[in-house]
């Protein structure tokens, strides 16, 4: 798979923290975010603006990453064509009609 398109722009040694293990394992940045949004570790995203005593989950500041993912994910689909067309991989498999 052309996982190298997964990488975001800024990401040093992405395919070294892919190889890395356990005790060790540092996640790739697509990842990271992965797990952090969906364990709600969501403090990049926290307006301070108002003191800390007033910080509130922001959504809007997902904006600038979710346009990163998005181009990421883009140049992926991208690349994922040729490689399943290049190893034999139909992009969809048919079923008889009888199941």
């Amino acid at each position: 798979m052309p996982v190298k398109y997964l990488a975001f722009n800024n990401e040093k040694d992405f395919f070294a923290k892919l190889k890395s293990e356990k005790p060790n394992r540092v996640d790739v940045g697509i990842v990271r975010l992965r797990n952090n949004i969906c364990h709600g570790n969501v403090m990049d995203f926290v307006n301070v603006e108002l003191g800390p005593d007033s910080a509130f989950f922001s959504p809007e500041l997902l904006r600038p990453v979710t346009e990163r993912v998005l181009a990421i994910c883009a140049d992926w689909c991208e690349a994922l064509g040729p490689f399943r067309k290049a190893h034999g991989l139909s992009h969809f498999e048919r079923k008889p009609a009888s199941e």
